[in-house]
């Protein structure tokens, strides 16, 4: 699939692609490889095929219908996350994330977390003007109404009675941070998602 993305040569060229699948077997050795892997595998599928892609810790509160199409969101005032996305059919914006990948991934920098995931995104957002004017970025309040480095203590400790989640689509659960609750309390905002705790810990 990776080759076909070069094929026409109008994002990156076969060569590129060729030259990136030579640097792979070392790009596999770094530290966060099992992260960096699904970075590039949801921009591919997405820009092939299309569609709304969701971090396995991500619970969806309300129906996600037809028109939900080319989004991202935020995770905190300045960040993009890439837990969220849905785009038609090749869209310029996944094409571009993979063109930074295949031109710019390196044994250099493949072990900064962030690289190809939320740095990546929140960059294209803010450096193409053109391609940005066609999304629509949601709020932390659609996806992440807790920010993560409270949610453990708000969403699995604490009974917040005050939480509005009525402009929330989805909560991303942070699984880096929440994965050790196996079971939510009553009446916290995450009990709710004790069924998803439950597909992660399996």
């Amino acid at each position: 699939m990776l080759r076909d993305f070069g094929e026409n040569g109008d994002i990156v060229s076969g060569k590129d692609v060729e030259a990136f699948l030579t640097r792979l077997p070392m790009l596999r050795k770094g530290q966060h490889w099992y992260s960096h892997k699904s970075d590039i595998l949801r921009f591919l599928i997405v820009f092939v095929h299309g569609g709304i892609y969701l971090d396995i810790d991500v619970y969806v509160l309300k129906p996600l219908d037809k028109t939900f199409v080319n989004i991202l969101g935020k995770q905190s005032r300045d960040v993009i996350n890439g837990a969220f996305i849905s785009f038609e059919r090749h869209h310029p914006f996944p094409g571009m994330a993979l063109q930074w990948i295949i031109l710019h991934y390196s044994v250099e920098n493949m072990n900064i977390w962030p690289i190809i995931g939320p740095s990546l995104i929140t960059k294209l957002s803010k450096n193409e003007t053109a391609v940005f004017q066609s999304l629509t970025i949601l709020p932390e309040a659609a996806i992440q109404p807790i920010p993560y480095e409270r949610m453990e203590k708000e969403c699995f400790e604490n009974q917040q009675q005050n939480l509005n989640l009525t402009k929330t689509y989805a909560m991303h659960l942070n699984n880096k941070i929440t994965g050790k609750f196996r079971k939510t309390k009553v009446g916290t905002p995450c009990d709710e998602a004790q069924p998803i705790l439950q597909i992660l810990k399996s």
